[in-house]
């Protein structure tokens, strides 16, 4: 499958999604390749912008933060305050929207298919992507989702 098939699949596909939970992990690699996680979060998300974020691991570790269209707050347990934060504009996105994502990668100066891998038990397609004034990065695809 071509990179034009598959962000034309991945655009497809979520266009269906009405909302979607998941897991993020965000990785750092040094020079020496050497990778570290930076943070992991469970995130549920809808088309129309309202979202849960909660960090598991790493920066932001047990803060929750919300936005449910008309408000948006943060929650910190471990010093157990609540911040209010602005609904828009959004000056607090949380790090992996796939609308926001997809759109990304399609405006790519170029996005490669660069192996496969497992995850969760699942076959992934692993594109890396490079943005327009961005570092390259990778994106795990799960393709028998978007290939439906």
């Amino acid at each position: 499958m071509t990179r034009t098939s598959i962000v034309a699949a991945m655009e497809k596909a979520f266009s269906e999604v009405q909302a979607y939970h998941g897991s993020i992990e965000i990785q750092s690699t040094n020079e020496e390749g050497e990778t570290t996680i930076q943070a992991k979060m469970e995130v549920w998300a809808d088309q129309k912008g309202r979202y849960y974020v909660k960090g598991n691991e790493g920066f932001n570790s047990g803060v929750i933060t919300v936005n449910n269209g008309d408000k948006k707050w943060q929650l910190n347990p471990e010093s157990q305050q609540i911040h209010i934060l602005p609904t828009f504009p959004d000056t607090y996105p949380f790090t992996f929207e796939l609308g926001n994502e997809i759109n990304d990668i399609t405006a790519a100066l170029s996005t490669e298919i660069i192996g496969e891998d497992m995850i969760a038990g699942r076959s992934a397609t692993i594109l890396e992507v490079s943005p327009k004034g961005g570092e390259p990065y990778k994106v795990w695809i799960d393709m028998k989702r978007i290939c439906r």
